[in-house]
């Protein structure tokens, strides 16, 4: 069985990134990376490896077991324009933004009333100023 470090790392150099990349996708240290990757962390909190998996493109399931390989993402991720431009007016990372995104896919999903509402039609400013704090 494959441990944690080595599908975090596996999966860095498919995307062809590096320590320093995934790190800052992932808003983890390098240091705190480059130990995962080695081996030398014995715990790790479930929030990182949420933006492990979000940085990755993975499931979390992925990363924990190495079951669930289906669910890497291989597709290319389409950010709204206006979510992109508020990412840019407000500094926002991409796990960040992938964030708002997963949130706003989740809320419409419980809400058959917006279903029909478009990207382009979405308040993201309201979404982050009800969801910020959770986003550090």
């Amino acid at each position: 069985m494959t441990a944690l470090g080595d599908r975090i790392k596996t999966r860095r150099l498919e995307l062809r990134w590096t320590q320093d990349k995934l790190a800052s996708e992932a808003n983890i240290s390098k240091g705190f990376l480059s130990d995962l990757e080695r081996g030398n962390r014995s715990g790790i909190g479930a929030n990182k490896i949420l933006e492990l998996s979000r940085a990755l493109g993975c499931g979390v399931e992925y990363l924990m077991t190495g079951s669930g390989e289906d669910q890497i993402e291989q597709r290319e991720v389409q950010i709204p324009r206006k979510l992109s431009e508020f990412a840019s007016a407000e500094g926002l990372s991409f796990t960040q933004v992938m964030m708002l995104l997963e949130m706003k896919q989740q809320i419409l999903a419980h809400r058959s009333d917006s279903m029909s509402r478009s990207n382009d039609d979405f308040d993201w400013k309201k979404l982050y100023e009800s969801v910020k704090e959770f986003l550090a």
